[in-house]
Order: structure tokens, then C-alpha cells, then sequence
């Protein structure tokens, strides 16, 4: 599994082209708001958490679109089965890679945003764990949702039509994290949690088995 996780920390290092890509468009959707709507502060700070959450959907989203697609092109997922590990590994490695690639360019945008909406020190703090936790969660599903939809003709169309409904939970308890001016440990916060605990074996198993029937 570690080699596995090493070569996919590997090609996003080589193609930081997508991560410029990734964080350019998540950075766009920042900027719409406090550029084409309203400037007062208070509305800013309170819009602050529906921009992060919806660019943070969209970008995973478009992520996690190639995530099987090239290793299929290149013979990869066939020969991930002659290999002597689990496919079960292999979906768990292709997650980590994804989540970390997902995470390093939110992780620098959370001060520039905390700029943008007048966010205080505490509440970029705020921001950067319901966001991590709204992270995980979203790209186990992303990860899950390619896997299935791997081997589809037009596979990208589909799993944002999928991920759309299948997001709106994630997105309505990390919003609400984020907004509600409480500790940094809440139950919405705790759905979050919960929910990547309970789906990432979900995802191993029926990711690996989607893979194996696609292939």
C-alpha cells in the first residue's frame, strides 16, 4: 500500500499543473462573492462559510473526475490485480493520495479567504477543521462514486449528477459547523467524523468490487 501511495503522491507532485488548476478554481469561487455581491462585513462573514463549502463540492468534485481514469488508460487497474495487495489497498491508497492532494491547496487558501470575509484568527482556525473533516468526507464519496461510475462513457457528467444529492448532508452539517460561533468540538462536527469512519470501508470494499467487475 505504501508504494501505491507513494507513486499517486508522486504524479500529483509531478502534475502541479491540476493542483495550480484545483486551487485556481476554488480561489475563483472565493472571489465571486466579496466581488460581485455585497461588501458590507457582517454579510461577508456570514456568507464566508457557504462560499468555502461550495467551492470545496465543486473542487472535489472536479478532482475526483480523472481519479480512476488515467490509471485505466494506462493499463494500471489491470495490473493492480496481478499485484499480490487487496484492491481494497489499492482504493484506500488512491483516497489518501486524493484527500492530501485535496487538502494541501485548502489548507493555504484558508488565510486568504480569513482576508476576503474579514474572518478572525479563531474562526479560520474553525474553518480549517470543518473544512478537513468536510474534506474526507467528501472525497471518500468522490472516491466511491468514480470507482462505480469507472468504465462510463461521459463517467465525469455522471458523478457530479450523483455526488450531488449524495453531497447535500455533508454540505448542511459542515455549513452549520462552520456558522455557529460554538467550540471547535460540536455534533455537526461529529456527523463529519462519523460519517468518513463509517464510509471509508464502504468505500474499499465496494470500490474494489466495482473495479475488479469494470475491468
Amino acid at each position: 500500500m505504501w508504494v501505491l501511495l507513494s507513486h499517486e503522491l508522486k504524479y500529483y507532485f509531478k502534475n502541479d499543473q491540476e493542483a495550480i488548476y484545483i486551487a485556481s478554481f476554488f480561489i475563483s469561487i472565493l472571489l465571486l462573492v466579496p466581488f460581485a455581491g455585497n461588501s458590507d462585513p457582517s454579510k461577508l462573514q456570514s456568507l464566508a462559510g457557504i462560499a468555502l463549502w461550495v467551492a470545496l463540492a465543486s473542487t472535489v468534485a472536479m478532482g475526483a473526475a480523472g481519479l480512476f481514469k488515467r490509471d485505466q488508460e494506462h493499463g494500471l487497474l489491470e495490473y493492480y490485480q496481478l499485484l499480490p495487495i487487496s484492491m481494497e489497498s489499492v482504493m484506500l491508497a488512491k483516497w489518501v493520495g486524493f484527500f492530501l492532494f485535496i487538502c494541501a491547496p485548502l489548507l493555504v487558501v484558508i488565510p486568504l479567504a480569513g482576508l476576503l470575509y474579514g474572518l478572525s484568527g479563531l474562526e479560520m482556525i474553525r474553518y480549517a477543521v470543518g473544512l478537513v473533516a468536510g474534506a474526507a468526507a467528501l472525497s471518500i464519496l468522490s472516491t466511491l462514486v468514480a470507482a462505480l461510475t469507472n468504465g462510463l462513457d461521459k463517467a465525469g457528467a455522471v458523478l457530479s449528477l450523483l455526488l450531488l444529492p449524495l453531497s447535500i448532508p455533508i454540505l448542511i452539517f459542515g455549513a452549520h459547523y462552520c456558522l455557529n460561533n460554538g467550540g471547535l468540538i460540536e455534533p455537526s462536527l461529529w456527523f463529519l467524523i462519523g460519517f468518513s469512519v463509517f464510509m471509508l470501508p464502504v468505500m474499499c470494499i465496494a470500490g474494489a468490487y466495482s473495479i475488479r467487475a469494470s475491468s
